[in-house]
């Protein structure tokens, strides 16, 4: 799901969710260069919750969203081992999106893999515009 390396300092790296429990239209495409391809111009919903490993080192990191090849507004900094990133905007048909993470003070981050409770991300269409 995650790099199994520890994510280097100051730069910004696509998370790779890659285990779908459900995907209705064939809208995900995994990998390091993961995304959400939507099929139907809409409102899109987007939680993301990551779980990092706790080893008593300081936390700083960032998550962040990327429509496209845009970086949204939505670029949120958090200290603790879990982090809940939530987005909602309008999407035409085939834009992209991706969630980025940047390990910010360079100590030990490395991504818990697994469970429970694992990493996970929720895309959901909330509206749909003719």
């Amino acid at each position: 799901m995650f790099p199994s390396a520890p994510f280097p300092p100051n730069q910004w790296i696509t998370l790779d969710f890659a285990v779908r429990e459900e995907d209705s239209f064939g809208t995900v495409g995994p990998g390091p260069n993961w995304q959400f391809r939507s099929q139907v111009r809409g409102s899109y919903l987007l939680i993301a919750n990551v779980l990092f490993q706790d080893n008593g080192a300081p936390l700083d990191f960032s998550l962040r969203v990327q429509r496209n090849d845009v970086f949204e507004d939505a670029v949120q900094d958090y200290d603790a081992p879990s982090a809940q990133l939530v987005w909602v905007a309008p999407l035409e048909v085939t834009d992209t999106l991706r969630v980025q993470v940047r390990n910010n003070n360079g100590n030990f981050l490395m991504a818990r893999n697994g469970g429970p409770p694992p990493s996970v991300i929720v895309i959901q269409g909330v509206g749909v515009r003719p």
